[in-house]
């Protein structure tokens, strides 16, 4: 009977400390993800803080043709009058109906 209570003692303390374990591993893992959403938060704000200081930019510099950035403030621009043009565009279909 000596041998079967120390089998027994084995295992609880098997099943004890792999209850530990996974608790430990849980816990990890828990504050790992939390960790993860802090850093996406900083990289949303990080993104539309860049994406805001380009509008400013852009609206300042717009018609200035001597920037560093002449290649990307016509392309904006472009792009705004292309989508303009689209709207109208669409505008006109939805007024044919």
């Amino acid at each position: 009977m000596s041998n079967y209570t120390e089998i027994l003692d084995k295992v609880k303390a098997s099943f004890s400390e792999a209850g530990r374990e996974i608790t430990a591993k849980t816990g990890k893992a828990a504050e790992m993800v939390k960790l993860r959403t802090r850093i996406s938060t900083c990289d949303e704000v990080i993104e539309k803080t860049y994406a805001e200081i380009g509008r400013l930019y852009y609206k300042q510099h717009a018609g200035d043709s001597s920037s560093e950035y002449s290649k990307q403030l016509t392309a904006i621009k472009n792009a705004l009058e292309g989508k303009e043009k689209l709207e109208a565009e669409l505008k006109e279909l939805k007024a044919s109906k």
